[in-house]
């Protein structure tokens, strides 16, 4: 007999935030942020996967969101084609971190350029970037797409497609502990509508073939 496949019964959550696709800059670690890079055949292929895996989670999605930079719009309209979902709402707070001066260079050359600043950043010990955007800034745009979202969802779940220092954001925000995520990695969200807050569920992995790239740039 044929083998049928699994159904995953979603953890609780009202709201799933994923990190995009591979793109060429984050396969050699160069450093994003709002550049606007578009999606390698790889990353495409990981969101076509990442797809078939969010199929099976019962019960489904109801509303896409995405970030409007490409790699993130790309990889949405992927899953929401495979999904039956159309891309409702493409909302600039969801975008990724303004990095400054650290945009288009790579790990290396941030080092060489600011020895150990890079450092005290990954350990939180800085609040801004060279000419970038400041932390608390980040966090009250991210947050505040996050309330509006969640607060209007009325019972239905959410798929939103960021960034992963958005997502290194909303953990800091909704206790969580900050860590990488890697593309098409994400974590879910839940709204208590009685306590007007919202909180970090669990991480999850929706591309099982990608190779973990240790350090990954934004």
């Amino acid at each position: 007999m044929p083998t049928r496949p699994p159904v995953f019964k979603a953890p609780i959550g009202d709201l799933l935030c994923v990190r995009h696709g591979l793109t060429e800059w984050n396969a050699v670690f160069r450093w994003q942020g709002r550049a606007d890079i578009a999606l390698t055949d790889e990353g495409r292929q990981q969101a076509m996967r990442a797809a078939e895996t969010l199929a099976l989670y019962q019960p489904g999605f109801d509303v896409l969101v995405s970030s409007p930079l490409r790699r993130a719009r790309d990889t949405a309209e992927i899953i929401g084609e495979r999904l039956g979902l159309a891309l409702e709402s493409i909302d600039e707070r969801w975008s990724e971190r303004d990095i400054g001066e650290w945009s288009g260079l790579t790990t290396t050359e941030i080092e060489a350029r600011w020895p150990g600043m890079l450092h005290a950043w990954r350990n939180e010990h800085l609040d801004q970037l060279p000419g970038g955007e400041h932390e608390a800034g980040m966090t009250a745009r991210v947050t505040s797409a996050m309330h509006d979202l969640v607060a209007s969802l009325q019972g239905q779940r959410a798929l939103v497609i960021a960034h992963g220092g958005v997502l290194h954001t909303l953990a800091h925000a909704y206790g969580s502990r900050p860590r990488p995520f890697d593309n098409l990695e994400g974590r879910w969200f839940s709204w208590h509508a009685e306590q007007r807050r919202v909180k970090a569920g669990p991480a999850v992995t929706l591309d099982g073939r990608a190779v973990r790239r240790k350090g990954n740039a934004l």
